[in-house]
């Protein structure tokens, strides 16, 4: 039986942690098993709030090529301007600042996930993901790809 090509497109990808990264990760691990040789895009520099380095071990241990994409992340910005203004080395994920104290830095920056990010803020690594993606799927030879989101 003739092998198989999957590309996968996921931002969720490790060393993020959650259930997102998780998700994917489990389920290409068994994609060589059925004749599927898995092929991973993901962000080469994205912004987490939840981090699992054990998931990086296990990837290590796969034999899958995982493609990384350089992209401009918004939430690197907003973590350097919140630890500025709120003193603090934290990250602050946006979309919990409703729930903090009221001050100016966190009403601006509810506003702008509200009204800027839209559908959200990952929006931002889909052009470059595109075009690489093209690439990919001619030099491989991709027979089938997944995108998850």
């Amino acid at each position: 039986m003739q092998r198989k090509k999957v590309l996968i497109v996921t931002y969720a990808w490790p060393p993020s942690g959650g259930s997102g990264a998780q998700r994917w990760l489990k389920f290409v691990k068994y994609l060589p098993d059925f004749g599927w040789d898995p092929i991973i895009v993901t962000p080469e520099n994205p912004q987490f709030i939840v981090q699992d380095t054990a998931f990086v071990k296990e990837v290590q241990s796969m034999k899958i090529k995982v493609i990384k994409i350089p992209i401009w992340e918004p939430y690197g910005l907003f973590k350097k301007l919140s630890q500025y203004m709120c003193q603090t080395k934290a990250f602050t994920d946006p979309s919990t600042m409703a729930d903090k104290q009221k001050n100016c830095f966190n009403q601006l920056a509810c506003w702008i996930r509200g009204n800027m990010f839209i559908p959200d803020a990952k929006i931002f690594w889909i052009k470059p993901a595109t075009k690489k993606i093209i690439k990919i799927i001619q030099a491989q030879s991709v027979d089938v790809m997944v995108t998850t989101g």
